[in-house]
């Protein structure tokens, strides 16, 4: 008997032990995230997070939220549970930047759950968008929990909301595409993204850009390379370097100042390599066949120039007219039994009802281009096949020069500098006759009607135009396609490359199209490991 009573008391000893040092355990079901730009640059945040703690997990009596810079006004912090006011939150000792919402008599139990609501306001969180100076950049990450605290997935949303008077077609996402637009009741437009499989332990990093004007003049931080640099030593010695070994880890810091700084350059160059560095490979021969768009891919011009190159020769076959050249807006014409090339098809899928193409759908375009073409050089010398069509560009220009215009001219716009070099190369003073495609060019630009029969320039007969003419009118165009098929060419270009050439696997660096991020992000909510305790 009594060795049995003593196995029983074992038992509960070994159970109620296992109970009592359980740690924290519970499922983030819902996260909503509201950010509010304001005119003075600071960011109204507020969350929405509900909690379902775990039956074997300890009282939910504490939470810690990270917030994205050490300067935020706790004055302007408030808190509730399930619609209880909470009022103590204070400097998060768990944290190295946020606060603690200690839930008191509110606290989560075993089992239970529980709705936070939490709002705070941080400033100076507008930068520089490093991409257009008339442009302003904000970009935040969400907060996280620690992973050995989090079970299930998350419901996630984020809503960012524009100051007031921003409209529609203004802003401009940065790496994550939103998912959804709206107004907000107070008639401010927002960016909305959803995730309804996110992970608690994760981060969540969104962005956007706007016109600067809608915010105060002073509003907007300037970030240098060195401001970079300096977030981003602060957030790593911040966060994970304890505070006595602060010191002796000033020796190294000139060589990992060294590696960041690289590491910026590479990130930045790697935006414009549009393939993976296994396709230079060494292979075998020259790649001929590819067109003038194809080849423009291969020799990695930009690629608000490629789809400018699209747009010419689409209006060239008679495809396609311009309706508008800011914004840019495109009607397909009906033609018999056209030649599509497989980029020409993916061009007119992304023209809206308006006739705008969508950005988000020439991306993918563009991503497809560039992946079609390096299927197309599997096998083949890189290197060679590029000497190839450089040395086709040169031979364009001669072309074009003894005013043979119809093939040449589209080759020659593979020349980097071609809207600056076309008018160089042409002589003033000689007449040609009118390409078969330049009426479509020239109604499409101008706006005008265009007859075969009508003299332009000197000469009398079929139509004729003067070199001048000819070279301003096209040179003029192709720019103005490029400045206006997309918003941002930098930012657009990262958008793609951050496809089809991504950063290794653990390196550093690298930030978003047209944000200034250091955390490394000037704007960002570098929200640690936090949660109940």
């Amino acid at each position: 008997m009594v060795r049995k009573v003593f196995i029983a008391v074992f038992i509960l000893f070994i159970f109620l032990t296992g109970f009592l040092s359980a740690d924290y355990l519970f499922n983030v079901e819902r996260q909503t995230v509201h950010l509010w730009i304001n005119k003075d640059g600071s960011l109204d945040i507020r969350y929405y997070i509900t909690f379902k703690n775990n039956r074997r997990g300890k009282t939910i009596d504490i939470v810690d939220i990270g917030l994205p810079f050490d300067n935020y006004r706790l004055d302007t912090a408030k808190a509730s549970i399930d619609g209880y006011s909470l009022t103590n939150i204070r400097e998060s000792e768990y944290i190295p930047t946020g606060v603690e919402i200690h839930l008191g008599s509110r606290s989560i139990p075993p089992n239970g759950r529980g709705e936070l609501v939490f709002s705070i306001n941080q400033p100076e969180m507008v930068f520089e968008d490093d991409v257009d100076e008339n442009y302003a950049s904000v970009e935040f990450l969400t907060n996280f929990f620690g992973d050995k605290f989090t079970e299930g997935a998350t419901y996630l949303e984020i809503f960012l909301y524009f100051p007031p008077g921003v409209k529609p077609e203004e802003p401009r996402y940065h790496k994550e595409e939103f998912t959804d637009t709206g107004y907000s009741p107070d008639n401010r437009f927002y960016y909305y993204w959803r995730n309804s499989a996110a992970d608690a332990a994760l981060a969540y990093h969104v962005g956007a850009s706007f016109p600067r004007k809608y915010v105060d003049e002073g509003a907007v931080k300037k970030v240098t390379i060195f401001t970079r640099i300096g977030l981003f030593f602060g957030n790593i010695f911040r966060n994970l370097i304890p505070q006595p070994l602060i010191f002796p880890c000033l020796f190294p810091w000139g060589l990992i100042i060294f590696f960041v700084v690289f590491g910026i350059i590479s990130a930045n160059k790697r935006k414009m390599q549009y393939f993976k560095p296994k396709l230079a490979a060494k292979g075998v021969g020259i790649k001929r066949g590819l067109t003038a768009v194809e080849a423009a891919i291969l020799l990695e011009r930009p690629l608000d120039k490629v789809l400018a190159m699209i747009v010419f020769g689409m209006l060239k076959k008679g495809y396609i007219r311009i309706k508008s050249q800011d914004p840019l807006l495109v009607e397909k014409l009906i033609v018999k039994e056209p030649k599509y090339h497989d980029y020409e098809k993916d061009f007119l899928e992304t023209l809206k009802k308006s006739g705008r193409p969508s950005r988000a759908e020439l991306k993918k375009a563009m991503i497809k281009l560039i992946e079609d073409v390096q299927d197309k050089m599997k096998g083949f010398n890189l290197r060679q096949t590029r000497n190839y069509y450089e040395n086709i560009v040169d031979t364009a220009w001669k072309h074009v020069e003894t005013a043979d215009l119809d093939n040449s001219v589209e080759w020659a716009m593979l020349d980097e500098d071609f809207e600056k070099r076309l008018p160089e190369r042409l002589p003033s003073d000689r007449t040609i006759y009118a390409p078969g495609w330049w009426p479509y060019y020239y109604r499409g630009y101008y706006g005008r009607g265009y007859t075969g029969g009508t003299t332009i320039g000197s000469g009398t007969g079929k139509a004729t135009l003067s070199f001048k003419q000819f070279s301003n009118s096209v040179s003029t165009g192709f720019e103005s396609f490029s400045n206006n098929v997309v918003s941002s060419a930098e930012s657009f270009t990262s958008g793609v490359t951050s496809v089809t050439n991504p950063a290794p696997s653990g390196s550093g660096g690298g930030y978003s199209g047209g944000g200034s991020c250091a955390c490394a992000c000037a704007g960002c909510a570098c929200a640690c490991a936090g949660g109940g305790r």
